[in-house]
């Protein structure tokens, strides 16, 4: 599913409802402090396992210890008394997803914990081959923080022993000329290699330029290669593995509407170069892995075509991975699809037999227990979390939160209503008619956001500079007249009143107009769709998984409350707030009883 960032007006990636975590989001309608932008602030504080630090100080975290899937534990099928002559790390499709907001518990996925993960087996002993599908930068295009993003992600899977990347459609949506330049230019021959055996480019005359040719760099090597054997990762000798990438015609298609000046050659004819060179390469590789930039059903066909290869990693749909491989080719070849923004990666074992290897799988979701212990001494020693501080470091230095605002998008309110040029007040505006509920909003998280990013949030720091967390955490971030940045738009922190209800100065001028009125209630297609009363509210946030609802809801309730949840997916999604349920945060922040409501002549609780 695509869905827009208010920030930039472009569609990111975001898992299906259905899929993941359950979307129950945010659906804070009646309240003063909107959910439009976010109210991650649960995110440091209370309800979520996180508990506020001292000024200066982490955020406590206390993972667990067993890492388990559906609790069976990990790699209980593997043979128990066996160590693998070498075991491979898949992982792909990251899109910029460098580490979880940190909003809320349990989160999945981020480069510390994978670097962590990869560390555990390395202590058991066991040589680990790390190889990425592609797909590593991310959808928007805020273009100078996806290529800084691009970069130290780079950094880190060298840091964690990646011997190969592959291309996707979003590596040259960000310009593949410039994400090369930030990594592979700069550390000529140096893993990750950049695989993608059948890109090619055009001449002058329409003629196609070899890849070897167009992609030449600094180094003996092309910046982009077709192939990769190595037999040694970060100093461990293992048994060799054979690495090509191809990119298929789904997503070739749509890469030339992107950049019309690359070629793609006929991926099977490439494959079958790349097959053959790795069969003669003087490392004999005994696995070879195809790192496929395709959809299953192109992967499979690919698969079927050359059975040397034993693993083939290709893209999905869908954003969480299926738990096991598809086997083709009499059992010799495994499928591997590991889902998005790198939550989950795939681990295959390769176990010595007489006849060759035995491959085992694994898919792991990358849960709380592989953060970094508390204090700082492992703090210090994690090579992660020093590229992620030193990222936002960046992102603050270089003042990169400016660039989501360079060309604000206008309010649908503000679309509706042309002429009265609406801005955004802050929450202060709202006190003086509606006292009681400004109370609400004030003595709640919502309006206290901003300080989830100035003083909780730790590993890394500095989010209060990146636009990416402050969208959820201010007014109109990405909007006209909506929020900038500290100096100047002080106003217009944390989640406030006019994040849910829109631009709020032509109601504050004409508190009677059913126009504006209207626009402060934008999930409405009428003046009576309103939610359950505040009881009823409370005895559905009471009901536990599987229970029977105590009441059901009107078909107008229903309809109110769909309204709700879909406005508030922006930042209550299975990501950011894995847990949330309208009905138990509802009651936090209720408030009812608009003055401008009975003047207008509607019922008391049409807010």
């Amino acid at each position: 599913m695509f869905q827009e960032n208010p920030a930039t007006g472009v569609k990111d990636v975001m898992p299906p409802p259905s899929l993941g975590s359950p979307i129950q989001v945010c659906a804070v309608v009646l309240i003063l402090v909107a959910l439009i932008f976010g109210i991650t602030i649960v995110a440091y504080r209370q309800d979520t396992g996180m508990k506020p630090a001292p000024e200066g100080g982490a955020t406590t975290q206390k993972p667990t210890t067993v890492s388990s899937v559906g609790g069976v534990p990990l790699f209980a099928t593997w043979p128990k008394d066996e160590k693998p002559e070498m075991v491979l790390i898949l992982t792909g499709q990251t899109f910029g997803y460098m580490s979880p907001c940190g909003c809320s518990k349990p989160q999945k996925g981020g480069l510390e914990r994978r670097a962590n993960f990869i560390d555990s087996l390395r202590a058991k002993g066991w040589p680990v081959v790390p190889l990425d599908l592609g797909d590593i930068s991310s959808p928007r295009k805020i273009t100078s923080q996806d290529w800084l993003k691009y970069e130290f992600t780079m950094k880190s899977l060298a840091e964690m022993g990646y011997a190969a990347v592959g291309l996707g459609e979003y590596d040259f949506n960000q310009q593949l000329w410039q994400i090369l330049s930030r990594y592979a230019l700069q550390n000529a021959d140096a893993p990750p290699i950049v695989l993608s055996a059948n890109l090619a480019g055009y001449d002058d005359k329409g003629g196609i330029i070899s890849r070897d040719k167009l992609f030449a760099g600094a180094g003996k090597r092309p910046l982009v290669e077709a192939i990769e054997v190595v037999s040694k990762t970060k100093g461990v000798d293992h048994v060799a593995v054979g690495i090509t990438s191809v990119i298929g015609p789904s997503v070739f298609e749509k890469v030339k509407k992107i950049d019309p000046s690359f070629a793609f050659l006929e991926s099977g004819d490439v494959l079958k170069l790349s097959v053959a060179a790795l069969k003669a390469h003087e490392k004999k590789p005994a696995i070879n892995v195809l790192l496929y930039a395709g959809n299953k059903d192109e992967a499979t066909k690919a698969a079927s075509a050359f059975p040397e290869l034993n693993v083939v990693v290709c893209q999905l749909e869908e954003s969480e991975p299926p738990q096991f491989p598809t086997v083709v080719n009499n059992g010799k070849t495994f499928i591997i699809q590991v889902g998005h923004k790198g939550q989950n990666v795939g681990v295959i074992g390769a176990f010595k037999t007489a006849t060759g290897y035995d491959l085992k799988y694994q898919l792991v979701p990358l849960g709380e227990e592989f953060l970094t212990p508390e204090g700082e001494a492992a703090e210090k020693a994690s090579k992660q979390l020093q590229l992620l501080e030193e990222y936002t470091g960046r992102v603050k230095k270089e003042n990169l939160l400016a660039l989501f605002t360079e060309k604000p998008l206008m309010h649908s309110a503000q679309i509706q209503n042309p002429g009265a040029n609406l801005t955004f007040l802050g929450s202060d505006k709202c006190q003086s008619c509606h006292p009681s509920e400004y109370k609400v909003w004030k003595d709640s998280k919502h309006g206290h956001a901003m300080e989830a990013l100035e003083k909780y949030a730790k590993r890394p720091s500095n989010r209060q500079f990146d636009g990416e967390c402050v969208v959820c955490h201010t007014v109109g971030f990405g909007y006209k007249s909506g929020y900038t940045n500290e100096e100047n738009t002080k106003h217009l922190r944390h989640v406030g009143c006019e994040s849910c209800h829109g631009p709020g100065s032509g109601h504050a001028g004409l508190p009677s107009d059913k126009t504006f009125l209207a626009a402060m209630s934008s999930w409405k297609t009428q003046p009576t769709d309103v939610l359950p009363d505040k009881e009823t509210v409370v005895k559905l946030g009471a009901v536990k998984l599987g229970d029977p609802a105590p009441v059901q809801l009107t078909a107008k309730q229903q309809h109110t409350a769909t309204a709700i949840s879909s406005m508030c997916m922006k930042c209550h999604d299975p990501e950011n707030d894995p847990k949330f349920d309208l009905y138990k945060y509802m009651p936090q922040i209720w408030h009812s009883g608009f003055k401008a409501a009975a003047n207008a002549g509607l019922p008391p609780n049409a807010k």
